[in-house]
């Protein structure tokens, strides 16, 4: 088949879909993924072709903008209305020509699949097209009532109704947000205005629906249907990860082997505009404690060189997750869903410091399965680090851990998604 892939987002959004089209390449099919330039060399490393796309996410998140809206975003009313139409990580603007790019990338396409961040667009190119769509989700999205919407509450409600009401108000005001948008696309498509988004027409046809994540960290509702796949997470294959995620330095390499294996601290997502505090507080910490920090920050050189670094800290931008995870022993981060996973695959106990959107349901996730610790990002101090550290250095934490890092290895969530993709999209429903 020719499959396109259109995935728009940060490097946690974006890094699972160029491993799905790999493996879906080297199954033979014709395979183009359309993304952000910024993640141009991760694709070439992937051998798939790239087709660029001009909203770039990554970079809006760490521009001075991005930084800000996550300092502020961890306010539930505040969420709801950028949902409603206040928008984050793209200038409307940008949309009309971001579609232009996108509809040329499904140009003899015979299936699409997708990101939850470019759903609903991609979703209006199928059903122009009257080609198949999936979408693939890094967290669980469809209603149900057995735990509330990711975006909403980490924690389980009193009620099972009001578990599953969660998911009806986020995808209203999501489409309160998106609607006139959405249908000035499908206009210029040449389709029907739709009262409802594409997502919820998505789910009503009963298309397979992807969910690259572990079950082990979050079970199957029992009110899904069998359209809804759990695959386990979406890896890249060991002879493209390191040189696709970020390639480590000389210089980080001989620092890992000059000591004990250091807890990775990722301030990529992390609200940061005090960089001088914020290596403060890991000084402290590592001081207290003896352990030695790999910061993973989007810093400049010329930032980092005006810090004064301890021997017992070094900062790295870019590098293979699962490549320096294996020579660390603990993650302190912000909870995406990429960064949780490869963390608990590698076997490591955790310190999720949330900030915004899914990222506290991953932190209750951890904490529930005894894995890690959380606590919102806001609350963090070099004292409250220090406690967490503590607690997840616990024999039994680290048990727990390595546990189900053995379990999620066992998976290999790329293959079965494939599996699904070839026996689930010849005659599988369209949109219309």
């Amino acid at each position: 088949m020719k499959i396109t892939v259109l995935v728009l987002g940060t490097r946690g959004d974006v890094q699972p879909f160029i491993a799905l089209a790999i493996a879906l390449q080297r199954r033979g099919h014709e395979v183009r993924v359309a993304t952000s330039r910024g993640f141009a060399d991760m694709v070439a490393h992937s051998g798939v072709r790239h087709v660029p796309v001009s909203a770039d996410y990554e970079e809006w998140f760490q521009s001075e903008e991005g930084i800000r809206w996550m300092a502020g975003s961890d306010n539930t009313a505040r969420f709801m209305r950028m949902l409603a139409g206040e928008g984050v990580g793209i200038d409307s603007r940008l949309k009309p020509r971001m579609h232009r790019e996108l509809l040329a990338a499904c140009e003899g396409a015979d299936a699409i699949v997708a990101n939850l961040v470019i759903e609903d667009s991609a979703a209006c190119i199928a059903e122009k097209l009257q080609v198949p769509f999936i979408p693939g989700y890094t967290m669980p999205m469809l209603p149900t009532s057995e735990f509330p919407s990711p975006f909403l509450s980490a924690h389980k409600l009193p009620l099972r109704a009001m578990n599953r009401l969660t998911h009806s108000l986020l995808e209203t005001f999501y489409w309160q947000g998106q609607k006139r948008l959405i249908n000035a696309w499908r206009a210029e498509l040449g389709l029907p205005p739709t009262a409802i988004s594409m997502r919820e027409k998505l789910w009503r046809t009963g298309a397979p629906i992807l969910h690259c994540y572990s079950s082990h960290l979050v079970p199957r509702p029992s009110d899904w249907s069998a359209a809804n796949v759990i695959t386990g997470p979406w890896t890249m294959p060991a002879d493209v990860g390191v040189n696709a995620g970020g390639v480590p330095s000389p210089e980080l390499i001989r620092w890992l082997d000059e000591g004990p294996p250091p807890i990775y601290l990722g301030y990529w997502r992390l609200p940061l505009m005090d960089k001088a505090g914020m290596l403060r507080l890991a000084i402290e910490v590592a001081n207290t404690l003896g352990v030695r920090f790999a910061i993973g920050a989007s810093w400049s050189a010329e930032e980092i060189a005006a810090l004064r670094v301890p021997e017992s800290i070094f900062i790295t931008r870019s590098v293979d997750h699962d490549w320096l995870f294996a020579r660390c022993s603990a993650t302190v981060h912000h909870g995406g869903a990429g960064t949780t996973a490869a963390t608990l695959r590698a076997g490591l106990p955790t310190v999720i410091c949330s900030i915004c959107n899914d990222q506290p349901f991953w932190g209750n996730r951890v904490t529930a399965l005894g894995v890690g610790y959380s606590m919102p990002f806001k609350q963090l101090t070099a004292a409250r680090l220090t406690q967490a550290l503590r607690h997840i250095q616990d024999g039994a934490v680290r048990a727990r851990a390595n546990r189900l890092g053995e379990q999620m290895r066992r998976e290999d969530g790329t293959a079965t998604a494939v599996r699904i993709i070839e026996e689930r999209l010849p005659g599988a429903p369209l949109l219309s």
